[in-house]
């Protein structure tokens, strides 16, 4: 539970923090990966292949244009050595990547966080499971809302990602960052 309390403390700070973003033609000109220029703003569903290696993350992920990568390291929760954020205002896509290592293997840690959701009174059910990872279901009052978590592991460490709002999102959106990260390499 405290984990969960100092991650959630943790992202609502760097929201606020977020609150003065250029707007979004501005914030689609600002910081395309190595190599890339872009004279005009590019349509809202064009997406790059961006590097993550900026915050230590060895995988490359389709993002939407424009998202951002923030990253703080040190111990962040139990077991815990970073946080990596991937957060796009302007299409609702934020991800959070926690980093473990010498931690467990990674089915290990993704029974671990589905052991960690099933204790909450709102979790619902798991819609999506897969090796790696699941889509989960949580009921708030009048709505169902989602979440997912998915486990990679390079070199010893685990990686945990995971939806990075305040709150899950709806079953669209939480598909779409769950098949990029699945997808990633």
């Amino acid at each position: 539970m405290k984990k969960i309390i100092l991650l959630s403390f943790a992202i609502l700070t760097i929201m606020a923090a977020c609150k003065n973003t250029p707007k979004p033609a501005e914030a689609q000109a600002s910081k395309l990966p190595e190599g890339i220029t872009q004279e005009e703003p590019a349509p809202k569903d064009e997406t790059l292949k961006a590097t993550l290696e900026e915050a230590g993350i060895p995988f490359k992920l389709t993002l939407p244009e424009g998202t951002k990568i923030k990253s703080m390291k040190g111990k962040m929760a139990k077991g815990a050595e970073g946080l990596t954020m991937l957060y796009n205002q302007f299409d609702d896509y934020y991800i959070n990547i926690s980093e473990k290592t010498g931690s467990i293997s990674p089915s290990a840690e993704k029974a671990a966080q589905l052991t960690s959701l099933k204790k909450l009174k709102n979790f619902v059910k798991v819609v999506k499971e897969e090796a790696d990872g699941f889509i989960y279901e949580i009921k708030n009052p009048g709505e169902s809302l989602y979440g997912f978590v998915f486990v990679k592991q390079n070199n010893g460490t685990n990686y945990v990602f995971q939806q990075g709002n305040y709150q899950p999102e709806g079953m669209d959106k939480i598909e779409t960052m769950f098949n990029s990260v699945k997808d990633s390499k």
